[in-house]
């Protein structure tokens, strides 16, 4: 007769414990560390928690539905680069300006009621010749803001 038990193995295909993100004593860890990244390296993605729809500049300005999907391609081929490949090259005409620097006194307006200091640097995209897709840089996101056919948020001399 034996004295101790028998070991009895764990069933195959039994699935260790899952701790929910955090390391066996109890503390959380990061799942991807995009912190250390300068967002110059990272691809853009879009946000539109802050989208205008109405009003001066909203989307509703978007003249068809065709002139929508150009948008939306156009967001998608900036899907494709870094913010470094689409601010440093002139070939996109898009940059970052403060938002003191807007011309449009209503755009000044709308970023002091988003509670966005006009010391922030706000972001246009080029669309198309005076085309612009403006926005509020977060990490490498974009808040989508605002739809400008004609320049005439930021007007400059060109």
């Amino acid at each position: 007769m034996r004295k101790h038990p028998r070991h009895t193995p764990t069933p195959l295909g039994k699935k260790a414990p899952q701790t929910g993100g955090r390391d066996p004593r109890g503390e959380k860890q990061p799942r991807i560390a995009t912190e250390d990244a300068p967002y110059y390296e990272e691809r853009p993605s879009w946000r539109f928690s802050v989208l205008e729809v109405v009003d001066e500049y909203g989307w509703h300005e978007v003249e068809s539905r065709e002139k929508l999907f150009e948008i939306i391609e156009r967001l998608k081929a900036f899907e494709s680069m870094t913010w470094g490949e689409i601010i440093k090259n002139d070939t996109t005409g898009s940059h970052f300006i403060e938002g003191y620097r807007l011309t449009d006194r209503d755009a000044k307006k709308k970023l002091e009621s988003l509670k966005v200091s006009l010391d922030t640097f706000v972001c246009s995209l080029r669309h198309h010749k005076r085309e612009r897709i403006w926005g509020i840089r977060e990490g490498s996101a974009l808040k989508l803001l605002w739809w400008d056919p004609e320049h005439l948020i930021y007007e400059c001399d060109r």
